[in-house]
């Protein structure tokens, strides 16, 4: 690929993967609009932990309160030390994550054929596009939820998880998905927005690991390059779109996305026909 495509594809990873719009769905129309070629099964892997990468950055403290969870959990699994509050509930959150991404990896892996086949209709893409549309329209009539990360329950992580499972299809965006399905579940704002982007870091990182040795492969030379600018371009995009979308949240102002994805789902719905 050439350096101008990477780096359009890894700012747009950045920005789409964080807020409500569909990074995959974007990908798709980028391609189809600028006739940039596929790239890649390494270089997608590479840009998603590059988005990995911005999620560690904003939620860093939340990142070290996980760690503390899980070491307390092998050394303490009935919870019978004391604790505080904090621990307990960063034990409860690590079993809660682990739970949420059971039905995204089933989703993945049971239905993955018919996934990648939708990468390449991008009318399937504009019509995901309006579902998304409407869940993030819908969600932002709701009231705000009054409950924080403490008192999440196991329906509440696999709630989010089958969400987060049904946005492998391009055109409905992870993060508008997990974020509305935990505001309809009752959580907070705040709650909502921290789950959903932790919960993508296992999944993420599951996705990465699986294609390790393909990405040490390319590794070197021009493609390690490129692989390397890609992955820049998304974790900076990545940040801002992270602080951008926790700003919007806050002022709840999710329906600006609604009317957004509606306005491209129409737009490629109609190029795709006349074309």
């Amino acid at each position: 690929m050439r350096i101008w495509e990477v780096i359009v594809l890894g700012l747009l990873q950045g920005f789409t993967e964080f807020l409500p719009v569909s990074s995959s769905g974007h990908l798709v129309i980028a391609q189809d609009l600028l006739n940039i070629s596929n790239p890649g099964v390494v270089l997608e892997i590479v840009l998603h932990l590059g988005t990995l990468f911005s999620v560690i950055i904003v939620f860093w403290t939340d990142i070290i309160g996980l760690l503390k969870g899980f070491v307390s959990l092998l050394l303490s699994p009935t919870g019978r030390r004391s604790m505080s509050r904090e621990l307990v509930t960063y034990r409860k959150l690590v079993i809660l994550l682990l739970v949420g991404i059971i039905p995204t990896a089933m989703f993945g892996l049971l239905l993955e054929p018919v996934f990648e086949s939708l990468f390449s209709s991008v009318i399937a893409v504009g019509f995901a596009l309006l579902l998304t549309g409407i869940v993030l329209f819908i969600i932002s009539r709701l009231r705000p939820g009054q409950r924080d990360l403490s008192r999440a329950t196991f329906t509440d992580a696999l709630v989010i998880g089958l969400a987060q499972g049904c946005a492998i299809v391009p055109g409905l965006s992870r993060s508008g998905m997990t974020i509305s399905s935990a505001l309809a579940r009752g959580l907070t704002r705040d709650a909502a927005t921290r789950f959903s982007f932790l919960i993508s870091i296992p999944t993420i990182a599951g996705a990465a690991v699986l294609k390790i040795g393909d990405i040490i492969h390319v590794s070197s030379g021009e493609e390690g390059s490129l692989l390397l600018l890609g992955f820049i371009m998304a974790a900076l995009s990545g940040v801002l779109a992270i602080r951008l979308l926790v700003r919007l949240l806050k002022e709840g102002k999710l329906q600006v996305f609604a009317y957004y994805v509606w306005a491209l789902g129409i737009f490629t719905i109609w190029r795709a026909w006349r074309v």
